[in-house]
């Protein structure tokens, strides 16, 4: 698990503007008059782990209900894709092919 508290204080998203990369692609300015901050470009470098933790929840997310796993309804299977989007997310069984939505509250 990724500890979120060590970005507190950065600069928010609606002050960033266009970002210019140096080499290595690390972003070093926000805008013409916001300079990126130590802690901004902490977060920016984490943003690779940031987005693995987010598609690691989100299996969870698929793959559970409450303390039990989710299953292809129709062939009881445990092994499936999903999709997320506004409404819940959209699963296709790897085993029989059957199609389902599930509503995330």
């Amino acid at each position: 698990m990724i500890d979120t508290d060590k970005y507190e204080g950065h600069t928010p998203v609606e002050e960033w503007g266009d970002i210019v990369y140096a080499a290595g692609y690390v972003p070093i300015l926000l805008d013409t008059n916001v300079y990126s901050t130590d802690l901004d470009r902490r977060l920016m470098t984490d943003a690779p782990l940031l987005l693995e933790e987010v598609r690691r929840l989100r299996s969870y997310i698929a793959h559970h209900d409450g303390d039990a796993y989710r299953q292809c309804p129709e062939c009881g299977s445990l092994d499936f894709t999903f999709k997320f989007d506004h409404e819940g997310m959209h699963c296709d069984c790897n085993a029989c092919d059957n199609e389902w939505k599930v509503k995330i509250e």
